[in-house]
């Protein structure tokens, strides 16, 4: 998995000081529209794990109703509707929830409608002034649902893997956010760095017991730290730093979590009680409402919206 963070040798992390949030400006692409094909990349699907609650009938019948919606965008091009936009991203989030194998798959075209959809235009605010503030607040508003699930949920935990791999990769972007923060980068604020330092920590909240792989602090080159723009290896192009940190973040959470994620007791034993629940579901949903959003902050900081740039490492 590319990560501007792994890929160097030496770096210094910098201290924090207090920076005033604003809207990330906003890039403008078109989504490259997609159909319902997968990827390699994340068909880890742990064949040990527990059977999903979720049929494979029911499977495919939110498979197909994606792929339908995905259709109709795809038809529709330049006429596309904003139903149409969240039809299509509500059905492949459902992929998301109910298919094990498929969360990277139905959670990166959920997104991608999701951005075109926030960049058509709203009245007399620009679709393009409008993304970035779109997903700054699904950025809130995942967190908050996360905290409000984890204050309302005891003694629930869920198979730890998954888990501390996805909040390895949330501790991996809260630092690179920090300092850039710290370096006074444009758009860049330590609440956002707070937030998914958060989020990390409830994920391992939530884990059965294990190891936590989460370092805090981490290897940045100065080189890219002074200048705020790096090499991304997938689409070959020079882009903003905490554009490529982003989809570091999102490529992570998606190799992570494109598995059966089930319920367990605390020392990892699964816990059938709960497998059908809808707590169970609602928390499945929660993980792929914060890979979503990491997608689409990094495509507001500028990262190109082709799906094959998210699946090509």
């Amino acid at each position: 998995m590319q990560n501007i963070i792994k890929r160097v040798a030496k770096g210094v992390p910098m201290h924090k000081k207090k920076f005033v949030l604003v809207f990330a400006s906003l890039i403008a692409v078109l989504m490259a529209s997609s159909a319902c094909s997968g990827s390699g990349q994340f068909n880890n699907v742990n064949n040990t794990a527990v059977r999903s609650s979720k049929s494979n009938n029911e499977c495919y019948q939110v498979l197909q109703s994606a792929k339908h919606n995905q259709k109709i965008v795809d038809q529709q091009e330049a006429n596309v509707t904003r139903n149409n936009l969240q039809n299509a991203a509500n059905s492949w989030k459902n992929v998301a929830i109910q298919c094990n194998a498929r969360f990277a798959q139905g959670v990166v075209f959920s997104a991608q409608n999701t951005w075109r959809l926030a960049n058509l235009s709203q009245g007399n605010e620009s679709g393009a002034a409008n993304a970035p503030k779109i997903a700054n607040q699904m950025e809130s508003s995942v967190y908050k649902k996360l905290y409000d699930f984890a204050n309302s949920t005891s003694n629930l935990y869920w198979n730890h893997d998954p888990l501390a791999k996805a909040a390895l990769e949330q501790d991996k972007l809260a630092f690179m956010l920090q300092t850039l923060a710290a370096k006074d980068v444009d758009n860049v604020s330590l609440r956002q760095s707070d937030i998914t330092a958060t989020i990390a920590n409830m994920l391992m909240h939530f884990a059965s017991s294990g190891s936590d792989l989460r370092q805090k602090v981490y290897e940045i080159p100065q080189k890219n730290l002074d200048s705020g723009v790096a090499k991304d290896e997938a689409s070959a192009k020079d882009l903003p730093i905490v554009a490529i940190a982003y989809m570091d973040c999102a490529r992570g959470e998606l190799d992570a979590l494109n598995q059966a994620i089930f319920p367990t007791n605390k020392d990892g034993s699964v816990n059938h009680s709960a497998l059908s629940s809808n707590t169970n579901q609602e928390f499945i949903e929660i993980l792929a409402n914060i890979a979503i959003s990491h997608i689409m902050s990094a495509y507001a900081y500028g990262y190109p919206s082709d799906s094959s740039m998210i699946f090509a490492l």
